[in-house]
Formats: structure tokens, sequence, C-alpha cells
């Protein structure tokens, strides 16, 4: 975090911080949410204590991203649509399924609501 708070990032606390989900951010509107993974003997990302049955599939998990000019392994763009789905999108979501959606030439699902995964 010494690296992260010499640029000005620090963690920004909410009310569903968790050690393996929190936010990262400048206090300027630019925020990383973070989910931390562990990989399981078959690829898939464990999301949190394991008896809690939350897991990123291996499939989900062949996207890269650059940050920094450094390439990062995260989500791809079609799961990441998948995962937002099954409950109602707020602002955010909106605006970010229509970034993803663009970048990617995706199609987004009509009812977010409909579980897709």
């Amino acid at each position: 975090m010494k690296v992260l708070d010499g640029r000005g990032i620090k963690r920004l606390y909410t009310q569903v911080d968790k050690p393996w989900n929190f936010v990262l951010g400048d206090g300027e509107g630019q925020e990383v949410d973070v989910h931390v993974i562990s990989f399981d003997e078959f690829g898939n990302g464990i999301y949190g204590p394991a008896e809690n049955g939350d897991m990123n599939p291996a499939e989900s998990l062949t996207g890269v991203g650059v940050i920094e000019d450094h390439p990062v392994r995260c989500i791809s763009a079609e799961w990441q649509v998948r995962f937002h789905t099954g409950y109602e999108w707020d602002d955010n979501d909106r605006r970010d399924m229509a970034e993803i959606a663009e970048r990617f030439s995706l199609e987004l699902p009509n009812d977010p609501i409909e579980r897709r995964w």
C-alpha cells in the first residue's frame, strides 16, 4: 500500500467492505473495486471464504487489461456483463456496462435482473 499511498490512492471504506472486496481510490472520482480471489486446482477463482461458495469460473478469468503499461489478468468483458445480472442496476452499473458494451461490441441484457450465469 505504500506505493499506492505515494500516488494518492487509498482504501475508501464503504458499508460493504470485506477483506476480499474493497474499493481503492484517489478521492477525486478515480476508483477501483478490488475483488480478491484465490485459485482452486481447476483454475476457478474462489471469492471470499470457500464455505461461501462464491467463485468465478475459470473460463471467466481470460481477460487481459492494462494498468500503466502493465498487463493484468482480469474477468473477460463477456463475463463482466454476465456477472452484472441478477440484480437491479444503479447509475454506476448502467454507465460501466454501457462502456464495456461499446468498447467490446457486446449486447447488454434487456432485463439485467434475470441472472445469466
